[in-house]
C-alpha cells in the first residue's frame, strides 16, 4: 500500500487513526512563524511554560511544534501566533500527542479548539487563514537573493 504524499512539501504521510481530520487542509512549513505556548489558567502560573518552541508544521485544523517540554494527552493549550504584522493571540488547542526525539526536544501535534468560545470572536479564523496564506505564498514563492 502506497501512502499519501503531503500536498505542500511532497513527504510521505505517516498513517495516523485521525488522518481523515488531519489532512482535509493543506500543511506548511513555519517559515517565519513565531510561536508562543503555554497552560491556560492556574496550571500556566504554577509549572514553567515552554521557553522555547519552534513550529514546525502547520494548518487550518492544528499546529506540530518542538519544545522543551513534554505535554500530556488531550492536554489544554493556549497559543499566540505570528507571521510579519499578522498576530493571533489566545488561540485555544488542544494536545494529540507528544514525542520525545533524538535531539531532546519534545514534538507535539496540538488540533484548534474551535468550539471554545475565544475560538468563535470574529476575526479568530480569517487571521488564521491569513497567517496560512502567508505561509503558503512564501512556500511558493520564496525570496530568492541572487548571488554576487
Amino acid at each position: 500500500m502506497t501512502q499519501p504524499i503531503r500536498e505542500a512539501t511532497q513527504e510521505p504521510v505517516p498513517q495516523h487513526p485521525l488522518k481523515e481530520e488531519r489532512r482535509q487542509h493543506t500543511r506548511y512549513d513555519k517559515v517565519n512563524l513565531e510561536l508562543s505556548v503555554a497552560r491556560p489558567g492556574i496550571k500556566g502560573i504554577l509549572r514553567i511554560n515552554p521557553s522555547s518552541s519552534k513550529c514546525l508544521d502547520i494548518s487550518l485544523s492544528g499546529i506540530q511544534f518542538n519544545s522543551n517540554q513534554k505535554f500530556t494527552l488531550d492536554e489544554k493549550l493556549v497559543l499566540d501566533l505570528c507571521v510579519y504584522d499578522t498576530e493571533l493571540k489566545e488561540l485555544n488547542a488542544i494536545v494529540l500527542d507528544s514525542q520525545l526525539h533524538e535531539d531532546g526536544h519534545w514534538c507535539t501535534r496540538a488540533k484548534f479548539c474551535f468550539q471554545a468560545k475565544r475560538m468563535q470572536q470574529p476575526g479568530v479564523t480569517s487571521s488564521l487563514l491569513k497567517i496560512i496564506d502567508r505561509l503558503r505564498t512564501e512556500h511558493e514563492f520564496p525570496l530568492v537573493t541572487p548571488d554576487h
